[in-house]
C-alpha cells in the first residue's frame, strides 16, 4: 500500500490522506478531505465514489464492455427489469396502489415498506429461475394429461414454458425435423389452440397461449 500526505502550510495537524491500494481496479481511499466527504457516484465515466464505514473511497469506473454474462444473469436481468416494469405499473393504478399501501400497514413487517420497492421484491420472489421452473413444469404436466402430443411438440412447449424464443427453424434445429415436418408440426398446435403466431414473414415466432381451462 502507498500513501501520500499532504499537511497544510501553516504546519497544522489537518491533511488530506490518499492510500492506494493493490487492487484490480485500483482503489484510493480518501480521508479529511471535504470536497468528497460522503459523496458517492460516478463521476463521469472515469471514476466511481463509494461510501463504507464512514470512509469514501475512489476507483476507476468499470469498463465492462467486454464482458460476456452467463444464462443465468442475462436471465436474473430481465427479471428485474420485469419487476421495476411492474411496480411502475402498480405505482401508475392509484386503485391498486391504494389497495397496496392498506396491506402493507396493516403488516408489522411492511408498515415502513414503499409500494414501489415491495412490488418489486414481491416480483423478484415470485418469478425467481426455481419458481419460474416449477411453474413450467406445473405446465407441462397439465398439457401431457390433457392433449395427445408428439414428443416433437412437448419438447417445443417445454421451450415456450421457460420463456424461451421458438421458431420454425428452432423447432426444426432441436428435434431434427425438415421444414415440412416442423411447419405441419407448429400447424398442429395453433389449430389446437395451444400456440399462437405472431410476427409475419421470416420474423414469424411462436407464442404459448393461455392454458385452456375448459380442457
Amino acid at each position: 500500500m502507498k500513501t501520500a500526505q499532504k499537511r497544510q502550510k501553516d504546519g497544522k495537524p489537518g491533511y488530506t490522506k490518499i492510500s492506494i491500494f493493490k487492487k484490480n481496479p485500483p482503489l484510493a481511499k480518501n480521508i479529511n478531505n471535504r470536497l468528497t466527504q460522503n459523496y458517492s457516484g460516478k463521476f463521469g465515466n472515469e471514476f466511481v465514489f463509494r461510501n463504507q464505514n464512514n470512509n469514501t473511497f475512489i476507483t476507476k469506473y468499470p469498463d465492462r464492455s467486454n464482458v460476456r454474462l452467463s444464462l443465468r444473469q442475462r436471465q436474473s436481468n430481465n427479471i428485474f427489469r420485469e419487476a421495476v416494469d411492474y411496480a411502475q405499473s402498480v405505482i401508475a393504478d392509484p386503485l391498486l396502489s391504494a389497495e397496496m399501501k392498506k396491506k402493507l400497514k396493516s403488516n408489522k413487517k411492511t408498515r415502513y415498506s414503499s409500494v414501489y420497492h415491495y412490488s418489486i421484491q414481491q416480483f423478484m420472489k415470485n418469478n425467481s429461475p426455481a419458481e419460474r421452473a416449477r411453474a413450467a413444469e406445473e405446465l407441462m404436466d397439465r398439457y401431457r394429461i390433457s392433449f395427445d402430443l408428439a414428443e416433437r411438440q412437448i419438447l417445443a412447449l417445454e421451450i415456450l414454458a421457460h420463456n424461451q424464443e421458438l421458431t420454425n427453424f428452432i423447432y426444426q434445429q432441436v428435434n431434427k425435423v425438415s421444414k415440412a415436418t416442423a411447419t405441419r408440426d407448429l400447424r398442429n398446435l395453433v389449430s389446437r389452440g395451444i400456440i399462437a403466431v405472431s410476427g409475419w414473414g421470416a420474423g414469424i415466432k411462436y407464442i404459448l397461449l393461455p392454458f385452456p381451462e375448459g380442457d
